[in-house]
């Protein structure tokens, strides 16, 4: 019997130790290199202003005639003009998910949805033994961030709610991000976000992390609704 319990406890002392305890500082650089690759790959072209450059790539791109890796090279070197100059593109940042809906929490076909993206090769490899339901549980509930937590040195990131008259922002749009759910190890990770721009625009992703030397590196994005 001692012989039992003995064994019993050496195994849960290994399992409490082999979780790695992230430290909040390294959690809130984690969401930093998040919205950076959130806002370079998907949504900085909003950052761009209407000029006869973007409107010609745009319409020879639709007419056929230019390829979609010019029309993408354009647009990469049109981003790396705009990062250099002033004033800073405009993103707001909020900790409720669903603003365009009358809401406390996620819906339950969202938290199902999000449930169903979770399955796959990552968590297969990376996540194995945990719980999905714990998983989907941190995923569906926000980060509790401050707009000044967040750092990405070419936008300025602002509180949503700063006015009234801008509901969807005053700038680009705005995010939420979930709570991070790491893997033992603690070098994976995975979050939800949500990006709105109106009440018919935006979109929400579960997005699969992997830690890098330097950053905390987008490995994939998984759709979970968009308007």
């Amino acid at each position: 019997m001692k012989m039992r319990i003995s064994v019993l406890l050496i195994f849960f002392f290994f399992a409490c130790e082999s979780r790695r305890e992230v430290a909040i500082d390294e959690k809130v650089k984690l969401y930093g290199d998040v919205l950076d690759q959130l806002i370079t790959e998907h949504f900085y072209q909003l950052c761009l202003p209407p000029n006869e450059v973007t409107d010609s790539a745009r319409s020879d791109f639709f007419n056929n005639k230019i390829t979609e890796e010019k029309f993408l090279r354009i647009g990469d070197s049109l981003k790396r003009i705009r990062k250099n100059a002033l004033p800073r593109c405009v993103v707001d940042y909020t900790n409720e998910f669903q603003i365009f809906r009358d809401v406390d929490e996620l819906p339950a076909d969202i938290i199902a949805t999000i449930n169903e993206r979770l399955k796959g090769d990552f968590i297969d490899e990376h996540f194995k033994g945990e719980a999905m339901s714990t998983v989907t549980d941190s995923l569906s509930k926000p980060a509790e961030l401050r707009a000044a937590d967040l750092a990405v040195g070419y936008m300025e990131i602002v509180p949503r709610g700063a006015r009234k008259d801008k509901p969807y922002g005053e700038g680009i749009g705005v995010f939420a991000l979930s709570r991070v759910y790491f893997n033992s190890q603690a070098d994976r990770a995975i979050l939800y976000y949500e990006f709105t721009c109106g009440p018919k625009c935006g979109l929400g992703d579960v997005v699969f992390l992997e830690k890098t030397i330097n950053m905390w590196a987008v490995i994939e994005y998984k759709r979970v609704w968009e308007l």
